[in-house]
């Protein structure tokens, strides 16, 4: 592996376990010698803002920058280029969002048995949003993303292992097959087969007995904070203990994570390893609903109206003062 292929790794893992400022670093320099891959991922890092101030121009620059390099390749048949050209039109990164673009280019490079495109052509067969698409098949989901599984590759492993935990996209429930192919994905070190392989020892699926010290030792190779967090909330496999829940909290607090956010505003307002301040209670949960916390769950941004009914008006304004003041300075 080459040093430059290397650091574009580092600087992906980085991201997966959202050290930005680490990403970044590594990823920048990379980009400014030319590298679609790093530029396509600093672009993301840009319009997101991913430990920088999101700057929609930034992005840009460095999509077009992508897009030209891997127009070029994907025209000459280059699988790899295929696979990004079609993730660009799939998130609409330097070029019009456009999901029978994002197809046609996967499936270029799938047929040429390029794995990552297998995987990306069986998420879009499958994925529940794309029901009345006509592409939009869970028999070809479970064909592509076998054939990727099959070639190794990490992320399809975990992506079948998770088929089989519940049972979707075309696979009948099997917890057993569900922790093969998730050690697999695990023993390459993908966080998301790390992460549900934790959950599996947690709950005592999958023939795996339940063990809540296993499920430690994967949510901790996963660098799964929340998850580690949640275990000595709740007492599994280690003491009870809120202020060290806490610290884990903080660390993806940090890192604008915001179930995060939201647990340790939880947490001030029931007075668990912290004293019950409503001020910072307030503070941590408006961060979480500013975040755009996943809108599956039940009614976030209500949570604020009985902690507010309990302040006074001047205590609402320090509440959001503390709240900009913590946002300002994720973006130095």
């Amino acid at each position: 592996m080459s040093d430059e292929r290397k650091e574009f790794e580092d600087g992906e893992a980085a991201l997966n376990r959202r050290d930005f400022k680490t990403a970044l670093r590594l990823l920048l320099p990379l980009a400014e010698n030319g590298d679609p891959a790093s530029q396509r991922v600093v672009g993301e890092i840009y319009i997101r803002g991913f430990g920088v101030e999101p700057d929609g121009a930034e992005a840009a620059k460095w999509w077009i920058r992508a897009v030209s390099t891997w127009r070029s390749l994907a025209d000459q048949g280059n699988a790899e280029a295929q696979c990004e050209l079609g993730s660009m039109f799939l998130r609409g990164f330097g070029l019009p969002e456009d999901d029978t673009e994002a197809f046609n280019w996967f499936y270029k490079a799938a047929i040429q048995g390029y794995a990552p495109a297998q995987y990306l052509l069986g998420e879009m067969c499958g994925f529940g949003k794309n029901i009345g698409r006509p592409y939009y098949n869970p028999l070809e989901a479970l064909k592509w993303i076998r054939k990727a599984a099959d070639q190794g590759f990490p992320k399809a492993q975990g992506k079948l292992g998770w088929m089989y935990s519940y049972g979707a996209m075309g696979v009948r429930e099997d917890k057993r097959e569900a922790v093969k192919w998730l050690r697999k994905a695990a023993d390459q070190g993908d966080p998301y087969a790390l992460l549900n392989l934790g959950a599996m020892y947690e709950r005592g699926e999958g023939g795996l007995n339940q063990d809540y010290a296993e499920a430690m030792k994967w949510y901790r190779k996963a660098n799964a904070y929340n998850a580690i967090g949640d275990m000595y909330m709740h007492g599994k496999g280690v003491p009870q203990d809120y202020t060290e829940a806490m610290n884990w909290y903080r660390k993806l607090a940090d890192q604008e994570f915001p179930p995060a956010l939201r647990t340790i505003g939880l947490m001030y307002l029931r007075g668990q390893g912290v004293s019950r301040d409503l001020v910072q209670a307030y503070k941590w949960i408006s961060l979480a609903v500013d975040k755009e916390f996943d809108p599956d769950f039940p009614a976030l941004a209500n949570e604020l109206a009985p902690i507010a009914a309990e302040m006074s008006p001047e205590q609402i304004a320090e509440a959001k003062r503390l709240a900009a003041a913590w946002k300002s300075t994720r973006s130095h």
